[in-house]
């Protein structure tokens, strides 16, 4: 039997966003404050880029 690893390849950082941050409107659907949307998006970013960088998983033997 072989030892396999389970820790995680890439480790991406979070973002927490407070409910006073966003504001859901019946027209304009949900709104984000600009900076806590410049911080989601950066966070989303750098999450898009580990997934396009990660290798396909393989099946155990």
């Amino acid at each position: 039997m072989t030892a396999a690893s389970m820790g995680p390849a890439h480790i991406t950082p979070g973002r927490f966003v407070l409910d006073k941050h966003i504001d859901v409107r019946q027209v304009a659907g949900i709104v984000v404050e600009p900076g806590t949307r410049e911080a989601l998006d950066q966070v989303v970013d750098q999450f898009s880029a580990a997934l396009s960088e990660r290798r396909p998983l393989r099946a155990a033997a």
